[in-house]
């Protein structure tokens, strides 16, 4: 048994795309019209096995052509067993052309199925099963004029256009949407992305991030990484003359080597030699071509006027980190660090609050009108306001939630530092139970206390005593010797005589 079907092309009349969704597909809607422009699709039932026959010669493996697929998920969707098809295609459409001849042939083939196998399913399943295949193959189980929405597997029907009418637009709504570029990386993301291409090991994820970071390759703007312009530079100069080191591939291909010399299919002085020899070599060409060049890194301009000349102050970096500078030094010295102004204002007077970072690279919060105003604070403001005093609230420092207070010492509603959630230090620890041992030590009754100072008294007498009679010996083995010359020079005087 074989059937026939006609696979006709489509045109979109109107088409607007929409937002990028979750799924990696963007929001759509479109008028599609069905047009006289087809493929002829024939399928047959009982040969035994599923085969592919076509005209035109076919890019893909047989096994991933949508018709093919089509049968797939039809027989796994209906439950019915194949007996073997074989899908004839008489090419008319251009392939790759915008005309939807893949998905409209995928569509013939499930409606020649229903009818070969008498299934008697409906075309809401026929779409259903389309959608699992492409956007476009439910519009081209319908035909006709319909509107397409969702990723455009969504179809509604118009009223269908005849060749030469005339059509009257009822209404205008005027839509513009820019094309966003991809997202930064973020830590997590830039990590996954280098897993994905082999970059590296588990181990070196964390350092590779450190080093980008601690030589100003990349900044943190909230959790995205941005490049900066010495970051531009340098990546710009090694993918010039270091071409093969910064490929994607590179680190991939030097851990599989790498594993090879570890399971001794490589000498790993020979592997060493293959690398080293070329690298070598390209690096002192390198340092010859570079010697007397100097790269300009651009300054990154931005919009905080200087205080004195009013010109647009330009970010530096320092021994301290990134600071604001004047283009126009050294006419021009002024600097000023770069700060963040954060929500709320300042309990003391009212002021910006802004965010800081000391030399020591810690974040902290302070008055925009230092040094008249000297508020510093360690913790976070936030944009919502004491509802007892109106003055602006604080949290913790830290990642995760943590619960707004109020820092005013006057308002009732005030929260003391020790029951901040502060870490606190182990000195403060030490002094602490110092006290509390203190406060909790009761006062020693006086008998054990006579007790403990007679024990005193003895223990002294028996080190007196102790120390009189070393004492005493030390002076006896002293005297001896002395005794035993005064009796040696009696008895000379004596045998003189």
């Amino acid at each position: 048994m074989r059937c026939t079907e006609k696979a006709c092309a489509k045109v979109n009349l109107t088409l607007c795309v929409g937002n990028k969704r979750q799924d990696g597909y963007h929001e759509v809607t479109s008028v599609m019209q069905r047009i006289s422009l087809w493929d002829t699709v024939t399928v047959q039932r009982g040969t035994g096995r599923d085969r592919l026959l076509c005209d035109a010669p076919v890019t893909e493996d047989e096994n991933d052509n949508l018709c093919m697929r089509a049968a797939k998920v039809f027989f796994a969707e209906t439950g019915l067993k194949s007996d073997g098809v074989t899908v004839t295609l008489e090419k008319r459409i251009p392939m790759q052309a915008g005309l939807g001849g893949g998905s409209s042939d995928a569509a013939a083939v499930l409606r020649a199925l229903r009818t070969l196998y008498d299934s008697g399913i409906s075309d809401g399943a026929l779409e259903r099963m389309g959608a699992e295949l492409g956007s476009d193959v439910p519009f081209f189980i319908r035909g006709g004029t319909q509107l397409a929405t969702g990723r455009g597997e969504v179809v509604s029907p118009l009223p269908p256009l005849a060749e030469g009418e005339t059509v009257t637009p009822t209404g205008f709504a005027p839509l513009q949407h820019f094309t966003q570029p991809p997202a930064r990386y973020t830590d997590a993301t830039l990590i996954r992305t280098m897993e994905e291409n082999g970059i590296g090991r588990p181990s070196t994820y964390a350092p590779t991030v450190s080093t980008i970071l601690d030589r100003e390759y990349v900044i943190k703007e909230g959790k995205y990484l941005r490049l900066t312009p010495l970051g531009g530079v340098v990546n710009e100069l090694m993918c010039q003359r270091f071409p093969d080191i910064v490929d994607v591939k590179f680190t991939a291909r030097m851990e599989q080597k790498l594993d090879e010399v570890e399971s001794g299919d490589v000498q790993w002085k020979d592997l060493i030699r293959q690398f080293y020899v070329p690298f070598h070599e390209n690096l002192e060409k390198v340092e010859k071509d570079m010697e007397g060049v100097y790269l300009k890194v651009p300054d990154e301009v931005t919009e905080e006027k200087c205080d004195i000349c009013g010109r647009n102050m330009v970010i530096k970096s320092g021994r301290f980190g990134r600071f604001l500078a004047c283009p126009g030094y050294p006419e021009c010295k002024f600097t000023k660090a770069i700060t963040e102004k954060m929500p709320g204002r300042c309990p003391k007077c009212g002021g910006r609050i802004l965010k800081k970072t000391s030399r020591n690279g810690y974040t902290y919060y302070g008055c925009d009108k230092f040094p008249t105003c000297d508020f510093m604070t360690w913790d976070v403001p936030v944009k919502d306001d004491c509802p007892v005093c109106g003055k602006t609230m604080f949290k913790k420092a830290g990642k995760g939630f943590n619960k707004p207070f109020c820092a005013n010492p006057e308002c009732p509603n005030f929260l003391p530092e020790d029951k901040r959630g502060y870490r606190r230090r182990k000195t403060e620890d030490a002094a602490a139970a110092a006290e509390g041992a203190e406060n909790a030590a009761p006062a020693a009754e006086e008998k054990p206390a006579k007790k403990t100072a007679a024990k005193k008294s003895a223990t002294a007498k028996k080190t007196t005593a102790a120390k009189k009679t070393t004492a005493a010996k030390k002076t006896t083995a002293a005297k001896k010797p002395a005794a035993k010359k005064t009796t040696t020079k009696k008895t000379t005087k004596k045998a003189e005589e």
